[in-house]
């Protein structure tokens, strides 16, 4: 039964991005993100950064990074069938512009989880 619900989770992620595709506001800036994993409290995306989400130098932009946070926090409610809730509590480290900062043509994986569901 695990197995099947994931796969209907991970279906609803999907459907959740689609939208994505589609729209002119920012939420367009998860247009490029494929899901990869979705199970009760997560789910996970790949995004392709491109230089729309790019600071100057060429590495993911901080304040994107807190956007994509309150997006992914979202989409693992939505897609375990509960209504899309309100950020609460969000908190973003950064670093400076180490090897490890995501670059424009790389790949990372996003997760999130939620803690708190609406009631």
């Amino acid at each position: 039964k695990m197995a099947a619900n994931s796969a209907k989770q991970l279906a609803k992620l999907g459907q959740c991005l689609q939208k994505f595709c589609k729209t002119t506001d920012f939420n367009r800036v998860m247009a490029k993100a494929v899901p990869v994993a979705c199970t009760k409290n997560t789910c996970t995306v790949e995004l392709a950064i491109d230089t729309e989400h790019a600071n100057t130098y060429g590495t993911l932009h901080g304040g994107l990074t807190a956007s994509l946070v309150d997006t992914m926090t979202t989409m693992a409610l939505v897609a375990n069938d509960s209504p899309p809730g309100v950020s609460v509590e969000l908190s973003v480290s950064t670093c400076d512009r180490r090897p490890w900062a995501a670059r424009c043509s790389s790949t990372p994986r996003l997760s999130s989880w939620a803690s708190r569901w609406p009631s």
